[in-house]
């Protein structure tokens, strides 16, 4: 935790901050294990060869289960998009602001980081142009500034850059420091992983708007992580194991894929010379004589089962530990479509951990949308802004139309409404109701 960003940006302080290097360590290490370079921090599966095995022996079990959690709650959060709601007049103006500033690609990164390393910061600001953007930051840049009671006073954003100068290499720390109503942006020289200059080219320009322009949505938070938890520390050991019980079964079987071959000695020929055996591999016809082994092969049978029997159990345990279940990826146990009820019942476990991730990304998303309006210039608050998130589950029509037709029949639902539900413009419902009055008067008469 920093307290006072002075402690952090003077003259020859070592950059990064010793105190942040465990957190940018692990960053690095779960994107690591995120791109499925998994060795570079499982560096214990190399050692199941032998320094002498050629490298094309070498095959290592990758499952990148890293990268499809990663991706599974974007995608049940956002994958269907949710509804933006604001004052009428605002509407039309806010729908074209989320797609020109990309709030949604953007958001979607910010979700991804979140659970790689527990937050995704999201910047708002406006380019010289006057366009307005969403831009999610790698939160390896981000540092926030709290007092002695935990509260944000400030947030840093710093990243090195190294070009040559005259031949030389020289390295720059780019810093940008959010505070509420300001932005204020300096320049450090780095040699030797240390600030080697005071701060030069220094501008602070006034945002208008009395809050910070950086916004980071956080995973699991608790009273001593209020920045958020990632979602590969518990799941490594898991993962680890799986992979090394995965390739050592991988090497056994690859060791006795090609059986060998047992024939009776009077097939094999020896070289009187060097005394090396010769077994003519054309031969067809083997002359056995009473007593004799016929030919045959030699197979291996591996004793497996227990190893399968460890797969399945930490299986069980990922899925248990990640909140997850088979369906959450596309595997269904029966092989059979299931319906919307039963897919909704086995993703339960799934779904709450969405709810409660909704907690903390809810007021985040929102206020992020006021800050791109406020820059924009569109006078909303946040208080305004509804939004009405969607489960990312594929909708059941059978079940969805049975449900809609009891409810109608009993007065407990409009034609309108159920028709909105399925995503009916007002025109096409206009339209339709006007149709279904002309159908009853018809048939009325």
């Amino acid at each position: 935790m920093i307290y006072n960003i002075d402690s952090i940006l003077q003259k020859g302080l070592v950059w990064p901050p010793e105190a942040e290097k465990p957190r940018l360590t692990l960053y690095k290490q779960n994107e690591n294990l995120f791109d499925g370079n998994h060795t570079a921090v499982y560096t214990g599966l190399m050692r199941l060869f032998h320094a002498n095995a050629a490298e094309h022996m070498k095959i290592i079990m990758i499952l990148n289960w890293h990268r499809r959690l990663s991706t599974l709650w974007p995608d049940l959060l956002i994958g269907e998009l949710p509804e933006v709601k604001v004052s009428e007049t605002n509407q039309k103006a806010i729908d074209q602001l989320l797609i020109d500033s990309s709030t949604w690609q953007e958001t979607y990164k910010a979700l991804l980081d979140m659970s790689r390393f527990g937050a995704g910061p999201i910047k708002a600001y406006k380019s010289d142009d006057g366009d307005v953007h969403a831009q999610a930051v790698a939160p390896s840049r981000w540092f926030p500034i709290t007092d002695a009671s935990g509260q944000v006073t400030e947030q840093l954003l710093a990243w090195t850059t190294s070009v040559f100068v005259d031949h030389i290499l020289q390295t720059y720390l780019h810093c940008e420091i959010h505070r509420k109503g300001e932005v204020e942006t300096r320049k450090y020289a780095i040699k030797d992983n240390k600030i080697a200059s005071e701060a030069y080219e220094i501008e602070v320009d006034d945002t208008g708007i009395d809050d910070f322009l950086l916004t980071p949505f956080c995973n699991l938070t608790t009273t001593t992580n209020q920045f958020g938890i990632d979602d590969y520390t518990p799941l490594d050991p898991i993962i680890k194991r799986l992979e090394t019980r995965l390739t050592r079964i991988g090497r056994i079987l690859d060791s006795h894929s090609e059986p060998a071959f047992s024939v009776p000695v009077d097939s094999v020929s020896k070289d009187p010379e060097t005394g090396e055996l010769h077994y003519d591999s054309n031969l067809r016809v083997f002359p056995v004589e009473e007593g004799q082994s016929p030919p045959q092969y030699i197979t291996w049978d591996g004793q497996l089962t227990a190893s399968f029997q460890e797969i399945e159990f930490l299986m069980d345990q990922l899925y248990a530990l990640s909140e997850t279940c088979p369906q959450a990826f596309g595997q269904s146990i029966s092989g059979t479509a299931e319906s919307g009820t039963s897919l909704r019942l086995r993703m339960m476990a799934p779904l709450k951990r969405v709810e409660r991730l909704r907690l903390n990304i809810d007021p985040a998303l929102k206020k992020l949308i006021w800050l791109l309006a406020t820059l924009k210039g569109i006078a909303i608050t946040p208080q305004e802004i509804s939004i009405n998130w969607r489960d990312g589950l594929p909708d059941d029509a059978q079940e969805q139309a049975q449900r809609q037709g009891i409810l109608v029949n009993s007065g407990a639902m409009s034609p309108q409404d159920a028709m909105r539900e399925r995503g009916y413009s007002e025109e096409r419902i206009s339209n339709a109701m006007q149709e279904i009055n002309e159908t009853q008067g018809r048939s009325m008469t």
